[in-house]
């Protein structure tokens, strides 16, 4: 896949994975907290002070995580945690026995390992090794040599009981906390991609950014008949000087809106801007038979959108067109900023058309009037200059017949 096409699919690709994990943390931080505060006056009573001393400490490490989460800190929380749980739950089991249970607790670390705040995955599933190593090795000592201190069996019972229903409920409330970040984080996406795609319909005709997502490049096509249009609007360049940059900027907007609403109208596709001019294209991407008496339809309405913003702004505003029809290669150029564009003697012609045209009308090539078919009017001109071409006739196009 090269950059082209990444472009294309970037806003489908990648998701924050410690966004996923934030919500998940916080009850995963704050249940530990409570339950190993809940614990030390049990040990207590139990004649456990070194469990109950060092549940003390877990649960400042449990604050901690805590507040490291509040600050986006995800991966140094869950390390901090993680060494908690692990000399807690090694400690545990060496005092009261496997039977406890509390060897499940570096389990529960193997598990979320894979889930967890570290982005690469292999470094992921090397942690989760590690925890059930370790896990297997405790357990293999532990019932090798007995437990230090174990409790007797009503105890030993609860505590294997309360751990299996503690592990239970923090995986429940982890996985749903997961799975509502992992929502959350789709949703976002989605509405992103949505925003992408609008983007890249307004850089793209709809067919094109399709084959590019389906990776098909390079995008060149021949269209063996299309209509061109090109718009320049009359002295803008001189009124630039002068005008002030906002007024120019809403003058420019206000118009090319106007066009580009005419161009949704006729289905057709905007090619490109490039100053004050607006280029037009008919029959492509999308061959359609009709395309010279849709572009020629649009001129005319041009023309009347101008008129109309002249008395709105009570400037003088007018647009100078011109039209040619015949065979044009298109395609997509550029990596970072891509451009559907067009190409051959017939765009360059059109440009001509236009150049030399006059204001408030719109000049026409013999070749557009013939596909017009007597479906418009129109005033020959003969004997034009056109730079590059020499002498033609031409036609100003007219109302509708």
């Amino acid at each position: 896949m090269n950059e082209k096409t990444e472009l294309v699919r970037g806003a489908e690709d990648d998701v924050d994975h410690l966004s996923r994990m934030y919500e998940a943390g916080m009850y995963w931080y704050v249940g530990a907290a409570v339950c190993h505060a809940l614990l030390i006056p049990l040990f207590y009573f139990l004649d456990r002070p070194e469990l109950a001393v060092f549940n003390i400490a877990s649960t400042a490490v449990f604050i901690a995580c805590t507040w490291l989460q509040k600050r986006s800190q995800t991966s140094t929380a869950f390390m901090l945690a993680s060494i908690e749980i692990c000399v807690h739950a090694i400690l545990s089991t060496l005092l009261l026995g496997i039977e406890t249970g509390f060897f499940f607790y570096i389990l529960l670390l193997s598990g979320i390992a894979v889930l967890g705040p570290l982005k690469e995955m292999r470094l992921r599933i090397f942690s989760s090794a590690m925890f059930a190593g370790l896990t297997a090795v405790l357990c293999a000592y532990v019932l090798a040599n007995g437990a230090d201190d174990p409790l007797g069996f009503e105890w030993t019972a609860v505590f294997l009981i309360g751990n299996i229903l503690l592990l239970v409920l923090f995986l429940a409330v982890i996985l749903r906390s997961y799975d509502k970040a992992v929502t959350s984080a789709e949703t976002a996406l989605q509405k992103e991609h949505g925003r992408s795609e609008a983007l890249l319909a307004n850089i793209l005709p709809s067919e094109v950014s399709a084959r590019l997502k389906r990776g098909e490049e390079p995008i060149a096509d021949s269209h063996a008949e299309v209509t061109v249009l090109f718009a320049d609007i009359v002295g803008f360049t001189e009124r630039s000087a002068t005008m002030p940059p906002e007024r120019l900027i809403d003058l420019l907007n206000t118009a090319f809106t106007r066009f580009d609403h005419l161009v949704e109208r006729y289905d057709l596709e905007k090619i490109k801007t490039i100053g004050d001019a607006y280029m037009v294209v008919g029959g492509a991407p999308r061959a359609r038979d009709d395309h010279a008496r849709a572009v020629a339809g649009l001129a005319l309405d041009m023309i009347q959108a101008s008129e109309e913003i002249s008395q709105i702004t009570g400037e003088p505003f007018a647009v100078r067109i011109g039209i040619n029809s015949g065979p044009v290669v298109a395609g997509v150029i550029g990596e970072r900023k891509l451009a559907y564009d067009l190409w051959g003697d017939v765009v360059n012609t059109a440009s001509r058309m236009e150049s030399h045209g006059e204001p408030g009308r719109v000049q026409i090539t013999s070749a557009t009037r013939d596909l017009l078919n007597g479906a418009f009017s129109f005033e020959q001109r003969s004997g034009v200059e056109v730079k590059g071409k020499g002498l033609m006739t031409t036609y100003f196009l007219g109302a509708p017949a």
